[in-house]
């Protein structure tokens, strides 16, 4: 971050020292700012990841709900009440199932579609950070509760014994893997990732204690993940 606002601070200096122009102002303008993009490009790489990895998820999340919606019986809705009591043909059901699973599995964020997470909380302040391991990532775990899980019951419990050894391999491999990272923001990352495990095994599970379990831990795991990015940034 700090690069990109000596990026911009420079180059506005640069632009303004610049007066009077005593030619073509406006191809002057021109070639600051676009000199000023290939600057600042490599700066932002972490941010367009970020952006790009989330924004890939949600053209499913997007083509998921406009499939439900369409096809409802009367007329086109989004109205969760309606969606509820609405049957689906199983291979359908399968394919809004998987393409929301997917754009969750971005937001959660699930193997192996976790990798923007450890960059993201890298590149970010503290306080930035807070807000994603604190509210942002319990997004995708809340939409396979409400959408996937409420919405689409048959097509879960086709997916939930494969969604178990997912959040089984996930926990295994992310709390393996946390330990070795010297950057004290990726290790929380990757904690993340294997308590997010721990949720999907629960939502996965098709039970009441294990839904109730597993929204514990999106609460706790809130809490927590955001009070050690604080106390950090406060040492």
């Amino acid at each position: 971050m700090e690069f990109q606002l000596l990026t911009g601070f420079i180059t506005t200096l640069a632009t303004l020292a610049a007066r009077p122009f005593t030619r073509d102002s406006r191809l002057f303008h021109f070639l600051m700012l676009a000199m000023y993009s290939g600057q600042i490009g490599p700066f932002l790489l972490e941010i367009f990841y970020f952006f790009l990895s989330c924004g890939r998820g949600s053209i499913f999340l997007l083509v998921g709900v406009l499939g439900m919606g369409l096809y409802a019986s009367n007329e086109p809705t989004l109205n969760l009440e309606t969606l509820a009591n609405q049957s689906y043909p199983v291979a359908l059901e399968i394919i809004f199932y998987f393409g929301f699973l997917i754009a969750y599995a971005v937001k959660s964020p699930i193997i192996p579609l976790h990798t923007w997470l450890p960059d993201t909380h890298g590149e970010a302040h503290y306080s930035t950070c807070m807000l994603l391991a604190g509210i942002l990532l319990k997004m995708g775990a809340y939409g396979l509760v409400r959408i996937n899980m409420e919405l689409l019951p048959h097509a879960h419990s086709i997916f939930s014994p494969w969604l178990i050894i997912v959040g089984t391999g996930q926990i295994i491999y992310a709390a393996l893997t946390s330990p070795g990272k010297h950057n004290f923001k990726k290790r929380i990352a990757y904690s993340s990732v294997s308590h997010m495990g721990f949720t999907i095994i629960g939502i996965a599970s098709v039970t009441d204690m294990g839904l109730n379990g597993a929204i514990l831990q999106i609460i706790s795991h809130g809490f927590i993940g955001a009070a050690l990015f604080f106390c950090r940034n406060e040492l």
